[in-house]
């Protein structure tokens, strides 16, 4: 049996619940594993939450607050960050829980230690100084483009991660601007010190650390895509799944989603302007279609004469949410820069066909004319094109079954597996 231990500042949300299922998995397998956070809302015994000193209790209510106003894309005028790039990791030099701290809390040996977004939570150096105390292989998972950068999630239009992060765009203080570059030649130096190492989640992440400023120079590992239950989604309640959010069984729906509507990197403004277009092609063609949108924060006008729209804030059964993509005949994902997003896969596996920009899992998974449609460039034009051709002029009438295995082993349990032995077999863990 082999030991996995894996630390992530939370244990829910979107990275946060990718961490806690990629364990969840692990144990299932048969491998011991123990994932060490700041912030814990599960149950899971396997979870254990680091407790706060009472010296640092204040400030660390204070950075939880922050960090939430910095997810929740909430940001004064006068904020020291772009908070497109959601610069996070502000001072690479500190970490916030030290490895002796958690050391008290470690109770297996690992043999794999894996980093999953520990931005205010451990820095790369502790990190590599937990690898170095249990002898073990050492990983950042990138749940986004933290691992690679000197403090941003997302580069966006910045190639700085490649080169040192000197003159950073998402510093807005002129006399700060080599903060990220200090960050990431700290980084580089624990890197080549512990023998830190990447994993990529898509192909678009991979492409993006073999082109690293610290990892360009490694030998890519197996992909970890993350989880998919299919036994929760698949395509198996398609025939009713229409009535449990009261739309017609003869209805045509497209369903699109994202934890905030709002965020300028999820694309729904891209997708609310092809939407402009798809009406005019609707009227056209005397058609009405029903929208179904997933999410918070809505801060578009979904006002139109053949595009019926049906909002819904949250879904937290996850039998519902399955339910939600087998009711929709198109899933749309704008997303403009994303490492997933996990609604491409788990709409795949529910059997419906998935329309996007060339970002992330639909660049990896979206098969042109087979289980959907990839869209070049953002263009909302062609977007509303692909929409309106799959619906109505292409007869595409997918095979819902087929869609649901067009993935492959991707997100099913065997990969972790998969992963777990090649790392182990090319080192000199046993």
């Amino acid at each position: 049996m082999k030991n996995i231990l894996l630390l992530s500042y939370y244990d829910y949300g979107g990275a946060g619940t990718f961490n806690l299922k990629i364990c969840e998995t692990f144990i299932n397998l048969g491998y011991q594993v123990q994932m060490l956070v700041l912030d814990k809302k599960s149950n899971s015994d396997f979870v254990i939450q680091i407790p706060v000193e009472k010296k640092q209790a204040n400030f660390f209510d204070r950075l939880i607050n922050r960090l939430k106003r910095k997810i929740q894309n909430v940001f004064k005028s006068d904020s020291k960050y772009d908070s497109r790039y959601y610069f996070y990791n502000e001072d690479e030099s500190k970490s916030f829980i030290t490895q002796e701290i958690l050391e008290k809390y470690i109770t297996i040996k690992p043999d794999i230690i894996i980093g999953s977004w520990t931005s205010n939570f451990i820095n790369f150096e502790t990190l590599g100084q937990l690898s170095n105390k249990y002898s073990s292989l050492v990983f950042v998972l990138m749940a986004d483009m933290a691992p690679l950068t000197g403090g941003c999630h997302y580069s966006l239009d910045c190639d700085g991660y490649k080169v040192d992060c000197s003159n950073c765009p998402a510093i807005l203080d002129p006399n700060n601007k080599n903060r990220a570059s200090h960050n990431l030649l700290l980084r580089r130096k624990a890197v080549e010190k512990y023998g830190i190492r990447s994993i990529a989640v898509s192909g678009e992440s991979l492409s993006q650390l073999q082109s690293s400023f610290l990892f360009s120079d490694q030998k890519p590992t197996p992909f970890i895509n993350g989880i998919i239950d299919t036994n929760i989604f698949n395509f198996k309640k398609r025939d009713i799944a229409k009535r449990v959010f009261d739309i017609p069984d003869d209805a045509i729906v497209i369903a699109a989603g994202a934890n905030s509507i709002s965020d300028p990197r999820k694309g729904f403004k891209e997708l609310n302007e092809s939407f402009l277009y798809l009406n005019e092609k609707l009227i056209e063609a005397d058609k009405v279609v029903y929208f179904h949108l997933l999410g918070t924060e809505d801060c578009f006008n979904w006002d139109f004469s053949n595009i019926h729209v049906i909002k819904t804030a949250t879904i937290n059964n996850l039998l519902f949410l399955t339910l939600f993509y087998q009711a929709a005949d198109l899933y749309i994902s704008p997303s403009l820069a994303d490492t997933g997003p996990v609604m491409v896969s788990q709409a795949l596996f529910s059997g419906t066909p998935v329309i996007g920009f060339e970002v992330g899992f639909v660049n990896d998974f979206v098969v042109n004319g087979i289980n959907g449609y990839k869209v070049k460039n953002f263009d909302s034009i062609e977007l509303s094109n692909k929409i309106f051709s799959l619906l109505f002029e292409e007869n595409f009438k997918h095979d819902a079954k087929f869609i649901s295995t067009s993935l492959g082993n991707s997100f099913l349990p065997v990969h972790l597996n998969d992963f777990v032995q090649d790392v182990l077999m090319k080192s000199d863990v046993k």
